[in-house]
């Protein structure tokens, strides 16, 4: 359990730091390159998931 507590720790670290960089971004620019922007951010956030849970099902 402590593992994946602090696992959920990193990824709610990651997801509000993502969101903040997101929203200052977007507010200096056009809306649609905000939103180009936004798709490697979110593909980066997903894969930081995958790979949290992949680890996570490996040490048990």
């Amino acid at each position: 359990e402590g593992n994946s507590r602090s696992a959920t720790f990193i990824i709610a670290v990651l997801a509000s730091t993502t969101t903040t960089t997101t929203t200052t971004t977007t507010t200096t620019t056009t809306p649609i390159d905000g939103l180009i922007w936004m798709i490697p951010v979110l593909v980066g956030v997903i894969v930081v998931l995958v790979l949290v849970i992949v680890v996570q099902t490996r040490k048990k």
